[in-house]
């Protein structure tokens, strides 16, 4: 026979320990996905390490077509360039033939655009410090100095002060054509040393006297007058 007391101790203990397994929560190993919750990955640190990876090449990558744009530009632009000095020195040394042409033809002041002053001082206008133009020039006004100072010596000296007046119009400040000018205009005075020496030594106005000639002329020689 069982106690009652006994009897309802056991009643009492599995009704208690159902309660206890009833109320018990049941752990769960990953939360359930919704409701705000994200899933993690136990890798993200390499995640991370691959996402700085393609950030930093997509940059480089940007850097890169930047430069090759500017390269592309900067070439397209030095093309260019090439191709403007290409055609100006073209032209320059076109010019320069020609005026060595002339030169040999003898045109030095005329034809007047054709002539080689004409054509020097062109290229000049393009290159202002172009060596060979330069020199031209100052070959041309040596020419023409002594064409000039032969008419002179012929007893012409107004077509020798002709021609230098013109060739100092196209090659201003010519030193040797300044001076044979200053000459020329002197000898137009019948009290300059050079006169003086050329009476003398005719024996025009007074008696013949070489040896007072040569002193004159020393003279005239010395003010510039060319020998």
């Amino acid at each position: 026979i069982e106690s009652p007391e006994l009897s309802d101790t056991v009643v009492n203990t599995q009704q208690s320990g159902s309660t206890v397994q009833e109320n018990t929560p049941v752990a769960n190993d990953a939360p359930a996905p919704g409701d705000g919750v994200i899933a993690l990955d136990k890798n993200a640190s390499n995640q991370s390490d691959q996402l700085i990876s393609r950030f930093l090449a997509d940059e480089s990558n940007d850097e890169l077509v930047k430069k090759r744009h500017a390269a592309a530009a900067a070439k397209v632009e030095a093309d260019k360039k090439v191709v403007r000095i290409s055609a100006r020195q073209k032209k320059i040394n076109k010019l320069l033939a020609s005026a060595r042409t002339a030169i040999k033809e003898e045109k030095i002041l005329l034809p007047e655009e054709a002539s080689a002053i004409a054509l020097y001082n062109q290229v000049l206008e393009i290159s202002p410090s172009n060596k060979r133009a330069l020199r031209g020039l100052d070959l041309c006004g040596n020419l023409i100095f002594e064409k000039a100072k032969d008419l002179y010596f012929k007893d012409r000296p107004d077509l020798a002060l002709q021609q230098i007046n013109f060739a100092l119009s196209k090659l201003p400040g010519h030193s040797k054509l300044e001076s044979l000018k200053n000459t020329i205009n002197a000898s137009f005075n019948p009290n300059s040393s050079y006169a003086k020496a050329e009476k003398l030594y005719l024996g025009v106005d007074e008696v013949q006297d070489s040896s007072r000639a040569a002193f004159y002329y020393r003279k005239a020689a010395e003010g510039g007058h060319p020998q």
